[in-house]
């Protein structure tokens, strides 16, 4: 369990970078495990009678009066409100208020003298015997630690900004965010808590999704003063919900910004448990908290448990302090602790590890908003942490009831395996799968079947055209030239990446694994297995038994390489700039050009731009090509820059189904440039993008709706020869009939379409609303706009009665009839139990598809389940390895059968275990 790790741990927070080169870093704060405020201590005291106000009041006064009259101390804050004894407090409603006294005892920030006690110790010691003398029973007295935001912020001059903004796709690619978009794209109902520096709450795509009125401060006597002057709050929340240039993890969203760490990037243990209860307190979905430092605090502790029991979901960085100790609050049972990944899907080298790792995201060149509109690659647990938020608050958008513990039980057991448990967890999240489970769908069990070579035939001939079904040939190098079954992929056993190799494979599709020996393709589906494949087969026999039934293979000549998933066609880039010499201070202006290799234009290309100076040093931008193939890049010269021969490479980023390709030329830098002949005429340029209208359209379920109903709109986006336009920004306004508006913003799914439930109310004006939908520019399209209107009304009119539809004709219903028999009646333990399944119709003949479920009883009442499917002679096969520790006794095998059209039917039998096997 997560509260024995008892740690002194410290947070770091970010460290942040951005390309081509790390610039000097500043680093935000330094931290030290122990830290603590001087002269504070948080002091928990047990309740001792009821929650009504006069209760609770008397409860303060008798506190205080102890506390203060002892000489050296005096109660600075309490967690619970009083009107009386002039001392800060938080104000809770008065449910919530009897809960934290309840999971928390009375809390108080309590202030001591130096002077009077020379060590922290000495007043713990002092207080507490002060306290139990005066008849009251003390949870705990602990440090008020003091917790960090540490980090390094990394900034290059000559980085394009806009080139940066369009390569941010890879983290939500690798956590399957856009999946997820296609069923929710989140939900303005749907609160997260970022309990940080702050959040910017001016920035442009930010400031619609900030909550303010439920925003707090807890660093300092101004608590309606929570902007963010860090940095690394708004980073978090552009990573939890952002629109616009950046994206979140939620296209919808309500952050609100509680901040517990300064301006200066460190805050207190008792500041973080009054912003963890307040975010509680105003109805707060998630917390994240990219945060820590310090050790195990009982108080802190409860409090988060305290915010559990009231439905948030808690998500916490893991740390960066390359431990294999996971770092506070993290660490805390029940906090969702979150861990740190590349691109590459490798654990970052920083990222906390071991006991209590739940799950890991992107966490390294994380690109999200930092204050005043700007735009940052940051590094770290922390963000990491929000990308897990994000999504659990995907999670809240379909489920508003789905509990804490069913919120982390679906995170872990979605998530994506990365590697060994101990340094990745659970794996990497999931949104996709993680929304799913959610939303109450059933998240597919792993199939995993031993077959015969007759089923594997019929497998294979099923599957002919089948793009996701693979057939997998395990062999050895001397096997290579030997027969296999046509269209199979090759393997190398013994090869130094088998395992990489068996990595790179979709694990989304369905795969027949065979080889010389069972042994080797045993130990390849075991790994599958481990790897999370969802639907393998393995052919019994190998490819011997196959020749031996004399089954068609391809020749015994060795194979061709095999053909690419997608076929290779070359590209060509080329490079051309207004002139070849320039002084200092002109602009250079350099035009790639990206085609196929028929000559036609390939937009949307990227492309690696690199220019090397005359000293050898390098400096890199990311561009991509507009809808003509063409990018232009302005480089500008200044004074000081060093003369001589600058060389420009552009290398096109492969894409699928094309090549890279590389062009290359130089320009000079002179100081007097020689007089060109005059050039033919040029024509007029292209536009860099050009424009291309947009067409959105409306449509709503009915016209008419009365209180309380939900209007689905649906929004279309298409190009104006009416191809949809996917991950298109939609602004959708609803103007009430008094005439004031509402906002959110969507995104088309990959179909073009967005929807929206209108959820009326039964409070809300009768009478006409208008909506209207605004496509947000892209690269080279135009804006468009769309309205229609509905009515909220007392009464709808009926709609004239449809006709009746005939009655369907009834199906029959047959009979299914299921024999169940088994290879030997008594096994040793260690041998395998054979049972076989047959399943005819009422007149003896077999039934094809069937679904077999066997319920295996052992001895102990345990049973063990599978489902199978009859294969074209009617039958399944139940197999179940025994080995020295399964009990012996009487073991039942029960078998329910359905086919549709069919009644189901059953059958069992018992086979006995005994001991002395191998």
């Amino acid at each position: 369990m997560k509260k024995f790790l008892r740690l002194l741990m410290v947070l770091t927070l970010i460290m942040a970078m951005t390309i081509p080169v790390m610039a000097e870093s500043q680093l935000l704060s330094n931290s030290n495990a122990d830290q603590y405020v001087p002269g504070e201590l948080i002091v928990s005291i047990q309740k001792d009678n009821g929650y009504s106000t006069q209760s609770i009041r008397n409860n303060i006064v008798k506190h205080t009066s102890i506390i203060n009259s002892k000489k050296g101390f005096n109660i600075k804050k309490s967690l619970i409100d009083t009107d009386e004894n002039n001392i800060k407090t938080s104000n809770f409603d008065s449910n919530f208020k009897a809960t934290v006294i309840e999971n928390m005892g009375y809390v108080y920030l309590v202030g001591y003298s130096s002077n009077e006690y020379k060590t922290i110790d000495h007043a713990i010691k002092a207080l507490k015997q002060e306290l139990e003398s005066n008849g009251l029973k003390v949870n705990s007295i602990e440090p008020n630690y003091i917790m960090h935001a540490i980090g390094e912020v990394a900034e290059d001059e000559e980085i394009q900004i806009y080139d940066v903004h369009n390569n941010q796709k890879w983290q939500y690619e690798m956590i399957k965010a856009p999946q997820a978009w296609d069923i929710t794209p989140g939900s303005m109902d749907v609160k997260i808590a970022v309990v940080d520096t702050g959040i910017d709450y001016n920035h442009q795509s930010l400031r619609n999704y900030v909550n303010t009125s439920l925003g707090k401060n807890f660093t300092s006597s101004n608590s309606s003063d929570f902007m963010d002057r860090a940095g690394h709050g708004t980073h978090v929340a552009g990573t939890i919900a952002s629109y616009g240039i950046v994206s979140g993890v939620m296209k919808q969203g309500t952050l609100i910004p509680v901040k517990v760490l300064g301006d200066n990037g460190s805050g207190s243990v008792y500041g973080i448990i009054e912003g963890i209860l307040h975010a509680a307190n105003v109805g707060a979905d998630v917390i994240n908290m990219s945060l820590g430092g310090g050790g195990y605090v009982q108080a802190f502790d409860n409090a988060c448990q305290t915010a559990m029991s009231k439905g948030v979901i808690i998500v916490a960085a893991s740390g960066n302090e390359y431990s294999s100790r996971i770092s506070y609050p993290a660490a805390y049972d029940g906090v969702i602790a979150v861990g740190a990944v590349d691109s590459n899907r490798n654990r970052a080298s920083f990222s906390n590890y071991g006991t209590g790792l739940d799950v890991m995201a992107p966490g390294v060149n994380v690109y999200s908003t930092v204050p005043n509109n700007g735009y940052q690659y940051m590094s770290g647990t922390s963000m990491a942490s929000p990308h897990v938020a994000g999504v659990a608050g995907l999670m809240r958008s379909v489920n508003k009831n789905i509990s804490v513990q069913e919120a982390a039980d679906i995170l872990r057991e979605t998530a994506q395996y990365a590697g060994d448990s101990y340094y990745y967890g659970y794996g990497i999240v999931d949104a996709y799968e993680a929304v799913k489970a959610a939303r109450g769908e059933d998240v597919i069990e792993p199939i995993f079947k031993d077959i015969s070579t007759q089923e594997a035939a019929e497998m294979i001939a099923a599957n002919k055209n089948n793009p996701q079904f693979v057939i997998l040939d395990v062999r050895t190098p001397e096997e290579y030239k030997e027969a296999h079954i046509e269209g199979a992929i090759n393997i190398d056993y013994y090869g130094d990446n088998f395992r990489s190799e068996i990595e790179k494979l979709d694990r989304d599709k369905k795969y027949l694994v065979y080889c010389r020996t069972q042994g080797r393709s045993g130990y390849t589906v075991d790994l599958m297995k481990e790897l999370n494949f969802k639907e393998v087969y393995r052919m019994l026999g190998g490819m011997n038994k196959w020749l031996e039934e004399g089954r068609p293979v391809v020749s015994l000549e060795p194979e061709p390489e095999p053909e690419p998933d997608l076929p290779i066609y070359a590209t060509i880039t080329t490079i051309t700039t207004d002139k070849t010499e320039y002084l200092r201070g002109e602009t250079a202006k350099i035009n790639i050009k990206v085609t196929d290799r028929d000559g036609r234009p390939m937009p949307y290309a990227w492309i690696d731009l690199y220019i090397t100076r005359p000293n050898g040093t390098t400096f890199r931008n990311i561009l991509l090509t507009n809808t003509s193939g063409i990018a232009v890049y302005n480089f500008n010269t200044t004074s000081s820059m060093e003369l001589g021969t600058y060389k420009i490479t552009a290398n096109t980023f492969p894409t699928n189904g094309y090549e890279n390709s590389t062009a290359n030329t130089t320009i000079k830098l002179v100081d007097e440039v020689m007089p060109e002949p005059d050039p033919e005429p040029e024509p007029e340029p292209e536009p860099d993008l050009p424009i291309y209208a947009t067409i959105t359209t409306i449509t709503t379920d009915k016209t008419e709706y009365l209180r309380g109903e939900t209007a689905k709109i649906n929004i279309k986006v298409t190009d104006r020869d009416g191809r949809p336009m996917p991950y298109a920004w939609i602004d959708l306004y609803i103007t009430r009939p008094n005439g004031t508006t509402f906002r959110n913003i969507l995104l088309t799914n990959t179909s073009g379409i967005a929807v929206y439930n209108f959820n009326t109310t039964s409070s809300m004006e009768l009478g006409t609303y208008k909506i209207t939908a605004n496509t947000f520019p892209t690269n080279g399209y135009e804006n468009s706009t769309a309205n229609t209107t509905i009515k909220l009304v007392d009464e709808v009119m009926p709609e004239p009665d449809p006709e009746p539809e005939p009655e369907p004709d009834p199906i029959p219903i047959k009979k299914t009839l299921t024999n169940i028999s088994t290879d030997k009646t008594s096994y040793k333990q260690g041998e395998k139990i054979t049972a076989t399944i047959k399943v005819t119709d009422e007149n003896k003949n077999a039934l094809i598809g069937a679904t077999v479920k066997v319920t295996l009883t052992n001895p102990r009442g345990i049973n063990e389940t599978a489902t199978l499917t009859t294969n074209s002679y009617g039958i399944a096969t139940f197999t179940k390895s025994t080995c020295t520790s399964d009990p012996v006794g009487t073991y039942t095998i029960k078998v329910d059968t359905t086919l549709s059209g069919y009644e189901p039917s059953s059958a069992s039998t018992s086979v006995w275990l005994t001991t002395g096997g191998g």
